[in-house]
């Protein structure tokens, strides 16, 4: 199955594909394929060989221009993404907590000076970026999470903006959410956090319970 999809992927491959389009494209009959087909993409994807968008639809990495190299994070904040094509440079603004060593995938593109730079997409074999915040700062993190998937065709599983509050505190204020240090681990447990995962605090006092509790826990 991994080699017929790999023959879709990587030959004359023209648009993303969903898993009916594939599973008709291999003449596949019946639920025993279908699971079959579901395993080999998830294969797949774990090589960093496709992605899939948010719609579900499956395309080879370098259709969305993404790559997969180990970061080499520079003194002055930027870093260097080590992939087969070659250096890419990536500004400190776009490493999204990365960390030298860590194999992330970047989108590459073009600068004004015919540089490739890139931005990290995806973190340390399929580690997350878990924002935390309050108030306005804690909107505005669970704002940037949520450009995640449109902007730049990423599953939304990828960077995950929590607020002290919930939803509710998207649009009305909760008192004393963002006072307690403990409710904000506890979310990240939900999420079944692990040493793969990064957290940042959004605080614009620096003291927030909330905040803090999170990132003295992670």
């Amino acid at each position: 199955m991994k080699e017929k999809l790999l023959e879709i992927f990587l030959n004359n491959f023209s648009k993303p594909l969903d898993v009916d389009e594939l599973f008709d494209l291999l003449e596949l009959e019946d639920a025993k394929d279908f699971t079959t087909l579901a395993k080999s993409l998830n294969e797949l994807e774990d090589e960093f060989i496709i992605i899939h968008n948010h719609k579900g639809e499956f395309a080879p990495m370098s259709y969305f221009n993404l790559s997969v190299g180990i970061l080499d994070v520079k003194d002055g904040g930027f870093g260097f993404v080590d992939t087969i094509d070659g250096g890419v440079f990536v500004k400190s603004a776009n490493l999204k907590g990365a960390i030298t060593y860590d194999t992330v995938m970047i989108k590459v593109f073009t600068d004004e000076l015919g540089r490739k730079e890139g931005i990290v997409e995806r973190m340390k074999q399929g580690g997350r970026i878990f924002y935390m915040g309050a108030g306005t700062s804690g909107r505005l993190g669970v704002l940037d999470a949520s450009e995640i998937p449109p902007t730049f065709g990423m599953p939304p599983t990828f960077v995950i903006g929590l607020i002290a509050g919930g939803e509710t505190a998207l649009r009305n204020p909760v008192e004393n959410a963002e006072d307690d240090p403990e409710k904000s681990w506890k979310e990240l447990l939900d999420y079944n956090i692990t040493t793969l995962d990064t957290v940042v605090g959004i605080a614009a006092s620096g003291t927030t319970p909330y905040v803090i509790g999170a990132l003295e826990r992670a």
